[in-house]
């Protein structure tokens, strides 16, 4: 009815807004909050990934495939 009380959530059900790796094969949410600002990946040091690493060789092979294949 109108009147009747909403169910309580657990008391240790929290919200947070989380970030991941689409590099990654494994989506695994990062917790982004000031405390994982010191995290590679929210700064410079993502360029030292193996996963950004491998995504980006991947990206230039797939350039320079079709800069060669354009070129023929």
């Amino acid at each position: 009815m109108i009147n009747e009380p909403k169910p309580k959530q657990c008391p240790f059900l929290g919200e947070m807004v989380v970030i991941y790796c689409q590099a990654y094969p494994v989506r695994k949410p990062i917790p982004k909050h000031p405390m994982t600002a010191s995290n590679p990946c929210m700064g410079g040091g993502y360029r030292t990934c193996p996963f950004f690493k491998d995504d980006m060789d991947a990206e230039y092979e797939s350039a320079a495939e079709n800069r060669e294949a354009a070129d023929h």
